[in-house]
């Protein structure tokens, strides 16, 4: 086997573990705790896992949360380059739902389009109170 080729195999095969991980995770999770999760698994250096972000974010397995400088696993296949990705993030425990909302998309493109400027990728983060943390929140 060639070098290259060895190459590609172990960066599909940490992309694959750094997938499973965040497939299991109960939240999103930044690229240092997911280090501590997989190295036991032989994954010891922050840029392999980064790397392995990148593979899968370009592969549109994996989403970033810039609010929370974490990742999440894509959890639907439902949603298209004409819909955008709306994030809901609980402030609090940092609970993360993914929807899909072509109509977001569709105003705007129409509005960006009157500035010359096109929609390649739409993902918007709305953070709130999830319905757990929210019930817990003293009246007033």
């Amino acid at each position: 086997m060639h070098r290259r080729q060895g190459r590609e195999l172990a960066g599909r095969r940490n992309a694959e573990q750094v997938l499973a991980v965040l497939t299991e995770a109960a939240r999103p999770l930044t690229a240092y705790e997911l280090l501590d999760r997989l190295s036991s698994s032989g994954i010891t250096a922050a840029t392999t896992v980064y790397r392995a972000l990148a593979r899968l974010i370009s592969a549109g397995h994996v989403h970033r949360l810039n609010s929370l400088n974490a990742y999440i696993a894509c959890d639907n296949n439902y949603h298209t380059e004409q819909s955008a990705v709306v994030f809901v993030v609980c402030r609090v425990c940092h609970a993360t739902a993914e929807i899909a909302v072509p109509s977001v998309t569709k105003v705007l493109d129409e509005r960006l389009g009157d500035h010359g400027f096109s929609i390649v990728a739409a993902n918007i983060e709305i953070n709130g109170l999830c319905a757990d943390c929210a019930k817990r929140r003293p009246e007033g």
